[in-house]
């Protein structure tokens, strides 16, 4: 595979000038939606409430079994990625060197979850404290 060809491929349509280098679809349709949810909830703060609670509802009703999912298998893969033959692959840039060991990597992946708040979450309140505690327990010895 060429490497080289690749990188310009992937790359060609990015705008380079002025010191950026950023994909402009991508850019310019999250600017609008960001932008349009802003006015949004500035000009109509009581339907926009409405809405985003109506929203949060439906989502933690219908979606809480993917969330546990989800979680569970990105514990998987860390776990998997740290402690097999792939501990060696880049998650960046092809060039990119690590910065730290295996075990301090898993820490930085596995970290950004507040276990306090996920505690609160209505699929792990039927979790025992105790093996919520287990759970943070094992985030603090990795």
């Amino acid at each position: 595979m060429n490497f080289k060809k690749e990188k310009e491929k992937l790359y060609s349509r990015n705008f380079t000038k002025y010191g950026f280098d950023m994909n402009v679809f991508v850019s310019v349709v999250t600017a609008l939606l960001v932008l349009a949810f802003s006015i949004f909830t500035i000009l109509k703060p009581n339907v926009s409430a409405e809405f985003f609670a109506n929203t949060n509802a439906a989502i933690n009703k219908n979606f809480n079994w993917l969330f546990v999912v989800i979680m569970n298998a990105s514990l998987l893969f860390i776990l998997f990625v740290g402690f097999t033959r792939f501990v060696n692959i880049k998650l960046g840039v092809y060039t990119a060197n690590p910065d730290s060991n295996q075990i301090a990597t898993i820490k930085i992946l596995h970290s950004n979850v507040d276990w306090s708040e996920l505690s609160k979450t209505p699929s792990l309140s039927r979790l025992k404290n105790n093996q919520l505690n287990n759970i943070k327990l094992f985030n603090d010895l990795i």
